[in-house]
């Protein structure tokens, strides 16, 4: 604060005339804040002292405006990185609880094998997840998952998907993952900030 002052950032709203103590009124706080954001966000202390100190509108807004982008990055950033994380707990600890609590009926035989076709469909309560939705998946004309899944990646910049984030394959329906459980109707991304809301539930 001392240094504030020093400066011309921002000063004491008056000073004892015999110890020459500085005091605050309880609406400087404000200003306080505002600084030691900016100054957090490493903007140069006299830098802000000359905004202040000018008083000028466009200035205050073009920093502003500025910083604010920064944050948003910042924050989309964050967001994709708990994303990223959080799913892949909730996975792990799905995976765990299944195996622990259900006998999913597979012999020792078919646990080892790689080459076993038997799978087993468990349903479970899901918390709510925004999503980005890939292009139409069409197996009958490639007849390969790898190719279907290389051209969700292919495709992904146009459809604003980040593949850093889990991605995961959607069916239209129950009866359409019946029928052919390894051939999503398209591919997604589990994104915080998708355009599509798939509700808690079964």
């Amino acid at each position: 604060m001392r240094y504030w002052d020093d400066i011309g950032l921002f000063s004491p709203s008056r000073r004892d005339p015999v110890n020459n103590y500085r005091y605050y009124s309880p609406e400087q706080i404000i200003a306080v804040k505002f600084i030691a954001v900016l100054s957090d966000l490493n903007v140069p202390l006299k830098a802000i002292a000359n905004i202040e100190q000018e008083r000028d509108p466009e200035k205050n807004i073009e920093l502003i405006s500025g910083k604010e982008r920064q944050l948003g990055l910042e924050l989309l950033r964050i967001q994709q990185q708990f994303s990223i994380l959080h799913t892949r707990r909730r996975l792990i600890e799905e995976g765990n609880r299944v195996l622990r609590e259900h006998d999913l009926d597979f012999t020792e035989e078919e646990r080892a094998s790689k080459e076993s076709s038997k799978i087993a469909i468990q349903l479970i309560n899901e918390e709510e997840i925004a999503y980005v939705v890939g292009p139409r998946n069409n197996f009958a004309a490639s007849g390969e998952f790898y190719e279907s899944f290389i051209n969700f990646c292919t495709k992904a910049e146009d459809f604003r998907i980040k593949l850093s984030l889990p991605i995961a394959g959607r069916h239209d329906c129950f009866e359409s993952f019946l029928r052919m459980p390894g051939e999503p109707d398209n591919f997604i991304s589990i994104d915080p900030g998708g355009n599509r809301v798939s509700p808690a539930g079964t």
